[in-house]
């Protein structure tokens, strides 16, 4: 294999992205490297793959295949060497056998160990693959709005259902995360009415998706069978392997609170947040419990820990008729208010054990109060 660089920024670019697909430290060396592939057609093709998520980018420009081949090398040493050399200069990348690559440009040389490509493992292929197509914006918003919720993912959640799950059907794509203490949930109509998909993904693949540099207005192409997953964008592709069990039922959790909750409350996004955030100090590796005080017009926060009490209070337009106290923790409240992106949004609480809903256009999220046993 042997291909000219005249401009190694995009090169650059795709190592860095690709990499993080590569296994930091794996018992079978192959999975911690990077694939580059030299075509005939002068294509260079980076892959990364870590058997749960992989991540390939071709390019085009800028480049001369002399002689077609690939190799694999190990991904830390090879990006941090990337990063190196300059962007401007032509770099030349040559192999001579199957044990060693060299990176060169004028005066500079490197000589880089190579792995046995016959060890790489081949990328999932579809089979019988079904697609629809998403704006990038939708997709990366829904990821963002929702992820923070999604549960670890080992067994014992995922059987529980505890994950991100994505939902496609009659022309709504709804993405929704919860781990058993809380739920965020964003629905978004798509052009096709005819798909219908439903699958449970690993939240690497959903964090390289979103890392993405992609223009809000692009299509992502998802294609999909019954055991993997691909996101096409661009020149990139991002595929995972999808989780099997039971999917839970969001619209019946939202439709069950929205009837038992019917006090409503308009806040102020930003003073909320700000209110709840400034008690962080308080807290401690144990005790990160915050009592709110609803009341008619005014919402009150407050923590009493080892470290001292504290108490503040945001303005809120209510329905109320009583004043209701509740535990949370401070950290999950924090996160599904920080998810909100709208400059006001809606909450609806019920009694004391109920979970709040908070509403904010496309998106809702449910968060589980905690048991307090004195109202501060």
């Amino acid at each position: 294999m042997k291909v000219t660089f005249t401009n190694s920024a995009e090169f650059k670019k795709a190592l860095v992205t690709c990499a993080r697909a590569a296994a930091s430290k794996s018992t079978v060396p192959a999975l911690e490297c990077l694939k580059i592939t030299a075509t005939a057609d002068n294509k260079v093709i980076i892959t990364g793959y870590d058997l749960v998520t992989g991540i390939t980018t071709t390019l085009c420009d800028y480049i001369t295949v002399q002689e077609p081949g690939e190799i694999l090398i190990n991904a830390k040493t090879f990006v941090s060497l990337a990063k190196k050399l300059p962007t401007t200069k032509t770099i030349v990348i040559e192999t001579f056998d199957d044990k060693s690559v060299k990176v060169s440009k004028p005066g500079m040389e490197f000589n880089l160990p190579t792995v046995d490509i016959k060890t790489y493992p081949n990328l999932p292929s579809l089979e019988s693959a079904k697609s629809f197509t998403v704006p990038f914006g939708d997709m990366k918003e829904s990821i963002e709005q929702t992820l923070f919720a999604a549960g670890d993912n080992d067994e014992a959640s995922l059987a529980k259902g505890c994950a991100f799950s994505l939902e496609v059907e009659k022309g709504e794509m709804k993405a929704f995360a919860l781990d058993g203490f809380r739920v965020a949930c964003r629905k978004t109509k798509i052009a096709d009415d005819s798909v219908s998909f439903k699958a449970k993904l690993p939240k690497n693949v959903l964090l390289e998706l979103a890392k993405s540099n992609t223009k809000d207005d692009e299509n992502v192409i998802v294609s999909y069978d019954k055991r993997n997953i691909i996101f096409d964008i661009n020149n990139s592709r991002v595929i995972g392997r999808l989780y099997g069990g039971n999917i839970f039922d969001v619209d019946a959790l939202t439709a069950k609170i929205t009837k038992d909750n019917t006090v409503t409350f308009n806040v102020n996004t930003s003073e909320f947040q700000d209110a709840v955030d400034s008690l962080i100090p308080l807290c401690t590796a144990t005790e990160k419990t915050i009592v709110v005080k609803f009341t008619k017009n005014e919402i009150e926060f407050s923590i009493a820990t080892a470290l001292g009490t504290a108490k503040v209070s945001v303005e809120a337009k209510s329905n109320a008729e009583a004043e209701l106290v509740m535990g949370f923790n401070i950290n999950y409240l924090l996160e599904a208010v920080g998810a909100v992106e709208s400059e006001d949004f809606e909450m609806t609480v019920g009694n004391a054990y109920n979970p709040i809903n908070i509403l904010d256009g496309k998106a809702n999220f449910i968060t589980l109060p905690v048991r307090i046993k004195t109202a501060a």
